[in-house]
């Protein structure tokens, strides 16, 4: 009898992982897919030099977004369950809003970091304006993937991220076939910036609602998130800081052709990492 029932055990948690493990690698096939299609498509249209500058602000985003995810958003999706698999919601709910502002101050250090580019590099400021709302609503977006699994709703992640892939790529569509000139690069960062923001916010509202929000400790929050992952985020900042420093001083001395090529070679290798990305999220 009690083998029996260490069997049922077993075979539930064998199909519950399955199922878990299919969402995930179903929203990565979303989120990876359309990001490729949208990096093949403007490296086409835009050519090296300027997809080197769409490049060279994806790798601030990237940087951002990588210290963002171990200081917020890992700590939301562990400790958010407590020892006996309730979700702690007040915690929860103050991590969705450290995440909001998380996303601000990027958003912030990616127009100072547009500025010092316009300086440094001659990169046009008016161009790159865009990459604010992109870095604040994909910060969010980053967010709102893991924290949907959280509360069991992947389903709901999974439409976001079809809803962002599939705007994403018409979006460029159609800025291709109707803008394609100088100003492609500021339309499409503009256009997909405000998409990402609008998506960013509105999932992270779903996700966490405005209950709640007077009893929440932000201060006690930010400190339990911060006692979790301070020893990740020297790891964090050298995954990406190091083989992006040494393409972004490539585009000093060679242009910004020089970071726009690699990146787009690189879109094709990166479609076989969906199944590595499908378990992290599962784990």
């Amino acid at each position: 009898m009690v083998r029996r029932l260490l069997q049922r055990r077993a075979l539930g948690e064998f199909f519950r992982s399955r199922k878990m493990f299919a969402g995930a690698l179903l929203g990565q096939i979303f989120s990876s897919g359309g990001n490729f299609a949208v990096n093949i498509l403007l490296a086409g249209a835009l050519g090296p030099e300027r997809f080197g500058y769409w490049a060279l602000g994806w790798l601030l985003v990237a940087l951002l977004t990588a210290v963002h995810n171990v200081l917020v958003q890992v700590p939301g999706q562990v400790l958010a369950r407590t020892a006996d698999g309730q979700l702690d919601e007040p915690f929860f709910r103050a991590t969705a809003q450290l995440a909001v502002l998380s996303a601000a101050l990027g958003a912030g250090l990616v127009l100072a970091g547009i500025v010092i580019a316009s300086l440094v590099a001659r990169f046009p400021v008016v161009e790159g304006l865009g990459f604010v709302p992109l870095a604040f609503g994909w910060m969010l977006i980053e967010y709102n993937r893991r924290g949907f699994l959280v509360v069991g709703r992947q389903a709901v992640a999974n439409i976001f991220e079809a809803v962002r892939a599939v705007g994403s790529v018409l979006a460029c569509v159609v800025l291709i076939l109707w803008f394609n000139g100088p100003a492609l690069l500021s339309l499409s960062l503009w256009v997909l910036g405000l998409l990402m923001f609008g998506i960013g916010l509105s999932g992270t509202y779903l996700l966490v609602g405005r209950q709640g929000a007077a009893r929440i400790d932000l201060r006690a929050a930010m400190r339990r998130c911060w006692l979790y992952s301070r020893w990740m985020l020297p790891t964090a900042v050298s995954s990406r800081f190091g083989p992006d420093l040494s393409l972004s001083f490539a585009g000093l001395l060679l242009g910004p052709a020089a970071i726009g090529g690699f990146p787009a070679m690189l879109q094709i290798a990166r479609v076989f990492n969906l199944l590595f990305l499908a378990l992290v999220v599962v784990r």
